[in-house]
């Protein structure tokens, strides 16, 4: 729930809470040699401290499930993206089943992927946003097994979304309408702030901003018209996605979600998938 994270048990030290701030707190800034020589101690600590807990989650009894949450989610099954630096059990796309918190298949990257930020589902294919560095960065089309379909260089991104027979990619500071051969239909020009994730939900666009206040902004495609939706979701979040009901957020071990139309925080529930989560995308929500 809220305040998670600050003063909890009385067993656990400075030392402890301070490797958790760093593990949420990412950045894509190199670390300085001397600076990298002064913080020696402290990774080697966080690092002995990581190995516990996910050696804690493995002997753990599966964590406990909303009932309710989970009975008025439309999908129960999403794709979860999780980032090469931050991959306990691998890195990859993996199938997961919210209502047994059960891992169900885990695809590998493609081929040349080194930071991949975006996904979504449209059904039948999967879209991943690999964010290398330019003229790297692709977008790649892959089937439910992993097999690469397609490559669209030139819009990897952190944020890709499904409307229709469309897709939705955050490219700079726009957000742009390509059809599946990369054609550009539209742009909407967005305020500066780098985007996490990006969905298109009931209608409308949603993003995810991971900055000082932690936000999802609203956007009408109609009118190109933006506002913010909900404040200070969590700490740095990195991936939004969308259930057929409410925008949802995955994070350090848990899902949060949000009312779509409000932006009310409604609930937080069990997410068994470690790592550094990057981007999901629910199973059925390109309905």
């Amino acid at each position: 729930g809220e305040g998670e994270g600050e003063g909890e048990g009385e067993g656990e030290g400075e030392g402890e809470g301070e490797c958790a701030r760093r593990r949420v707190q990412r950045t894509h800034r190199p670390v300085r040699p001397r600076v990298l020589l002064l913080a020696l101690p402290l990774l080697a600590s966080c690092a002995l401290a990581h190995e516990r807990e996910i050696d804690a989650a493995i002997d753990a009894p599966a964590p406990a499930i909303d009932a309710a949450v989970i009975d008025a989610t439309p999908s129960h099954e999403l794709w979860v993206l999780v980032h090469p630096s931050d991959a306990p059990l691998g890195a990859g796309i993996y199938r997961f089943d919210e209502a047994r918190q059960q891992i169900l298949a885990q695809l590998p990257l493609p081929p040349g992927a080194t930071s991949p930020h975006g996904l979504a589902w449209d059904g039948t294919s999967l879209w991943l946003g690999d964010v290398g560095t330019p003229p790297d960065d692709v977008l790649y089309r892959l089937a439910p097994d992993g097999t690469v379909l397609q490559r669209l260089a030139g819009f990897g991104s952190e944020g890709v979304a499904v409307d229709g027979d469309t897709l939705w990619v955050a490219v700079a500071a726009e957000l742009v309408q390509i059809t599946h051969e990369g054609r550009v239909l539209r742009r909407i020009p967005i305020a500066g702030s780098t985007v996490q994730d990006l969905v298109f939900a009931g209608g409308a666009l949603d993003y995810l901003v991971n900055d000082d206040l932690d936000r999802i902004v609203h956007v009408d495609p109609t009118t190109s018209v933006s506002s913010e939706l909900a404040r200070g979701v969590y700490v740095a979040p990195y991936s939004l996605g969308y259930d057929g009901a409410s925008l949802a957020v995955a994070v350090d071990g848990m899902i949060v979600r949000f009312d779509p139309a409000t932006g009310a925080r409604l609930s937080s529930s069990a997410f068994a998938v470690p790592g550094w989560i990057t981007a999901i995308a629910f199973v059925t929500a390109s309905r």
